[in-house]
């Protein structure tokens, strides 16, 4: 029995593990359109312009990985329920 518990203490960590590297993937590919934007923003209007549209881009990268990761722990809420 305590093996079976550690076994799924191990998938369960290894899971979490693998959603958070999801999620930097997403991140890192979601930005890579930003900085070919971003040079050309910085050569026409400034910089100011450019930081100001990265930091739109992160807040709202941020509020889709939280809402992934909430909708996740709902679903294994629910699954362990029944």
């Amino acid at each position: 029995m305590r093996l079976k518990l550690e076994l799924s203490k191990v998938r369960y960590y290894k899971r979490n593990l693998d959603y958070n590297m999801g999620d930097k993937r997403m991140v890192a590919l979601g930005a890579l359109p930003l900085v070919f934007i971003g040079w050309k923003m910085i050569r026409a209007s400034g910089i100011f312009a450019f930081l100001r549209e990265a930091a739109k881009f992160a807040i709202l990268t941020a509020i889709g990985s939280m809402k992934r990761n909430f909708l996740l722990n709902l679903k294994s809420l629910i699954s362990r329920s029944f």
